[in-house]
C-alpha cells in the first residue's frame, strides 16, 4: 500500500511506502450512467384541408336545409389561396390584412363577374371535417356557407389557416 505523508520542512514533500499487512483491494469507481427521460411528443396529424372535400361537406349542409349545392369555382380557389399564404406569412389570423386589405377584396380581384360574395376563414384546423365544423358552430359563417345567394365558391390553405370564397353572379 502506498502511503503518502508530506513534511512541510523547508517546502519539501517526502513519498515513501509502509507495507500492509494485508492487500488492499483496489476500488474501481463506478460510473452511474443515467438515461435521459425523453417525453415523446404526440405525433400531430396530417394536414388534410382538401377543396373537394370542404365542397362535399358544405354541400351536404347546404342540403340540410333545402339550399342549392354550390360550384367550385377556379378563380374562387385562387384568391381563397392567396389570402391564406398572406395570413401564414403574416402570422395573421383576420380578415383585414396587415396592409388593411379585406380579404374579400381578393374575390374581386380573380372574380371580376362577382356582385356579392363574401370570405370565411380558420386557423388550427387539421382536417376540412374540423374547418367546415367550426365554421357552422360560428353564427356568422355559418350563415355565409348557408346563403341562399351563393353559387360559387373557393378554397385555399397554407398550412393551417383555411379560407372559403363564396360568390354569385347575376
Amino acid at each position: 500500500m502506498l502511503i503518502i505523508l508530506a513534511i512541510a520542512v523547508t517546502g519539501l514533500a517526502v513519498y515513501f511506502t509502509l507495507p500492509s499487512e494485508k492487500p488492499v483491494e483496489p476500488v474501481v469507481a463506478q460510473e452511474q450512467v443515467q438515461t435521459p427521460v425523453v417525453e415523446e411528443k404526440p405525433v400531430e396529424p396530417a394536414i388534410t384541408l382538401e377543396a373537394n372535400e370542404i365542397l362535399r361537406l358544405v354541400n351536404e349542409e347546404r342540403s340540410k336545409v333545402g339550399v342549392k349545392p354550390l360550384v367550385m369555382d377556379n378563380r374562387l380557389n385562387q384568391s381563397a389561396q392567396k389570402k391564406a399564404e398572406q395570413m401564414f406569412s403574416e402570422n395573421l389570423y383576420s380578415h383585414v390584412d396587415s396592409n388593411g386589405i379585406r380579404g374579400a377584396s381578393y374575390i374581386g380581384e380573380y372574380m371580376k363577374a362577382c356582385t356579392y360574395g363574401s370570405e370565411n376563414i380558420s386557423a388550427l384546423n387539421r382536417t376540412s371535417e374540423e374547418a367546415v365544423d367550426a365554421w357552422m358552430e360560428s353564427p356568422s359563417h355559418r350563415k355565409a356557407i348557408l346563403d341562399t345567394r351563393y353559387e360559387y365558391m373557393g378554397f385555399g390553405n397554407k398550412d393551417t389557416y383555411a379560407v372559403q370564397h363564396f360568390c354569385d353572379v347575376d
